[in-house]
């Protein structure tokens, strides 16, 4: 079996870092789209406030569907 030299590792770990910073960019962005939609239905309550920040991604990628189809912040809420 081949061992993997350092330089390997090193550039094996900067992709794996690279992917990981990414994924957690894409992330900060879905969210900040997401809290953007439901600005514009209405002041957001602090309980909904600490539910996004919170919430994983699944979850925020439906709530960001939901946002987008209610018409106010009271219909949003009773989509979640």
């Amino acid at each position: 079996e081949r061992y993997m030299t350092i330089g390997e590792m090193m550039d094996r770990s900067k992709a794996e870092g690279l992917a990981e910073g990414l994924m957690e960019g894409e992330q900060k962005g879905i969210r900040k789209a997401l809290l953007n939609i439901l600005e514009d239905l209405g002041s957001i309550p602090e309980e909904l406030q600490t539910r996004l920040d919170t919430a994983d991604e699944a979850t925020i990628m439906q709530w960001t569907k939901c946002a987008a189809r209610a018409e106010s912040l009271q219909e949003f809420l009773k989509q979640i």
